[in-house]
């Protein structure tokens, strides 16, 4: 099943359909440390876009510059329409349906409507709470007025926009770029800023949906990713396939751990590791595109903020089942961002991965109380994910399967051939490379 839909509604669907693949929603977040005109005109443009109906809406803004009063002078003349075809016969894309204070979702009482307009915002100089309500189809916009890189990219990697417009310097957008896992990233400037309903598939501009990733899979199978084939999200290997390969086939870049894969018991489970790690080999690095801006697209590493990636092996846990989820850490650039906590009662698999590793992993063993604990939402430094190793009962294209662990998508600037933007981020360490020794 491939839905678009509401996370809550998501996670309802999920529950009794195990295989839904569900393109959620995000609160979109625009940062502008300077203001011009144009700047304002985006955050008018990508805070109206068809009245707030579409998916890369914005939601917040982040500008230090701004007040109150500043806001309202935004959306002030802001075009209306009576019909969806009256905005068609006048050539409008970003603008307030006056049919949209019938809607039937009201508006928290803490935000300002606007004199003419069915337009609410809210002002405030700390980041808005986690969980913010998207108001789909109403043109309600939450603003920041202090900029904390950390704590927004923090805030970020909580709330998973889809879309992420930085209207500064490149090195605040590679910055923010680094610490986050956001799908779609544009980077403009004062004259030519960046919206956040913008992403063009057809030009390499990767588009996606993902939830948050800890929750990811409350919510769908595999995070939403366009263009792709969307058969390949209901497809496996046969396992006489995967059967028949060794770590022969291995690419000689990942032959380094040929004796952790000849240590599993299962054939078909060797043969799956050896094709993930054959296709990190293939897909690593950036790939670059130029049509009307300037692109880099790519497998990324989990954000580069000092949260970990956990992979959680029980009591029971074997090998088998732990295999699949650390091949993509151990042969690239991500491996230090993982820990591979395993029950203390797990002698066996703690003895195999340590020592056919070769110090490339790092462990912890930690009993289920300690565990729960040190991984709970509250604490002071959460996991960025925490994956259960358990038996696969198929094997799914690699794309999908490393898609669940690793972020994947796009950054662009706003300007057609910009090579200062591609070489300053081509170098960015975000992007995953396979690691050869």
């Amino acid at each position: 099943m491939y839905i678009t839909c509401s996370r809550e509604l998501a996670s309802t669907i999920k529950r009794g359909h195990a295989k839904t693949i569900s393109s959620t929603g995000g609160p979109n977040t625009l940062v502008a440390t300077t203001y011009t005109p144009k700047i304002g005109e985006a955050i008018r443009f990508s805070a109206t876009i068809e009245n707030s109906g579409q998916c890369t809406a914005l939601r917040h803004v982040v500008a230090p510059f701004m007040v109150k009063d500043d806001v309202q002078k935004l959306f002030d003349g802001t075009p209306t329409a009576t019909t969806p075809a009256e905005s068609l016969r006048a050539g409008q894309f970003a603008g307030i349906f006056e049919f949209a204070k019938d809607k039937t979702n009201s508006i928290a009482s803490s935000y300002t409507k606007h004199p003419d307009h069915e337009a609410y915002y809210h002002v405030s100089s700390e980041l808005p709470p986690d969980d913010l309500e998207e108001y789909w189809r109403r043109v309600v916009v939450d603003v920041t007025t202090s900029l904390d890189v950390s704590k927004l990219a923090m805030w970020l990697v909580r709330n998973q926009p889809i879309s992420l417009a930085v209207n500064g310097s490149m090195s605040l957008a590679r910055e923010l770029f680094e610490k986050t896992g956001l799908v779609v990233y544009t980077v403009g400037s004062p004259n030519n800023p960046a919206l956040t309903c913008q992403a063009r598939p057809q030009e390499s501009e990767i588009f996606g949906e993902f939830p948050p990733r800890r929750d990811l899979l409350k919510y769908t199978e595999y995070p939403v990713l366009v263009p792709s084939a969307t058969a390949a999200y209901n497809t496996i290997y046969n396992t006489n396939y995967l059967n028949k390969l060794d770590t022969s086939k291995l690419s000689n870049k990942v032959g380094y751990i040929a004796d952790l894969l000849n240590a599993t018991g299962s054939n078909v489970v060797r043969g799956y590791c050896v094709e993930l790690a054959n296709y990190l080999v293939d897909a690593v690095g950036p790939k670059e595109a130029h049509a009307a801006r300037s692109v880099l697209w790519g497998i990324q590493r989990p954000p580069i903020n000092g949260q970990f990636t956990i992979i959680r092996c029980s009591k029971i846990c074997s090998l088998d089942e732990v295999l699949p989820l650390v091949v993509p850490f151990i042969v690239s650039n991500a491996r230090e961002q993982l820990q591979v906590s395993i029950h203390p009662d797990n002698t066996i698999l703690s003895d195999q991965l340590e020592s056919l590793s070769d110090g490339r992993l790092t462990f912890l063993r930690e009993d289920d109380e300690s565990f729960t604990k040190r991984t709970d939402t509250k604490s002071e430094i959460q996991p960025y994910n925490v994956i259960t190793a358990s038996t696969l009962t198929d094997y799914p294209m690699p794309g999908q399967f490393i898609s669940r662990i690793l972020p994947f998508g796009h950054i662009k600037s706003t300007d057609p051939n910009d090579q200062e933007f591609i070489d300053f981020f081509r170098v960015s360490e975000k992007w995953l490379a396979i690691s050869e020794s």
